[in-house]
């Protein structure tokens, strides 16, 4: 699971693991982790988009996020306006594409689900950790 959150944020930025430092202390001793929630929601929208360019339905999307996340939090309205989600009439439907300029700089549901949701964050928080610092070690 680590793997593929790595793959995915890589894919959807341009970062390279060797521009990326790893800090070796644990993470209680930094006082803890902070991701905007904003960004987070561009990074989950940029798996949303990659999804989207495969061809992978709504149905099969929402079971993907919601696997890699163990959670049942993710649906249509969760991820996208009203207007948009009521176009979703079958699960083999693209989600539409999201504009990760307005994912970081507008209030989207997904920005609201990620303030509200802090088991969502803490998850987010602990696989960006892992993910990253398995990168360091190789």
């Amino acid at each position: 699971m680590g793997r593929q959150l790595a793959t995915a944020l890589l894919r959807a930025s341009s970062l390279e693991p060797r521009h990326i430092n790893i800090s070796t202390r644990r993470p209680e001793t930094l006082g803890g982790l902070f991701l905007d929630q904003r960004w987070v929601s561009a990074v989950l929208y940029s798996l949303l988009n990659m999804c989207t360019a495969q061809k992978l339905g709504a149905g099969k999307t929402l079971r993907l996020l919601n696997g890699l996340f163990e959670t049942n939090t993710f649906t249509y309205h969760s991820l996208v306006n009203s207007p948009s989600a009521s176009d979703l009439n079958s699960p083999d439907d693209l989600f539409p594409w999201m504009s990760l300029v307005d994912a970081q700089t507008k209030d989207t549901p997904l920005t609201d689900l990620v303030l509200r949701d802090k088991g969502l964050r803490d998850c987010f928080s602990v696989m960006y950790y892992n993910v990253f610092s398995n990168l360091a070690e190789g």
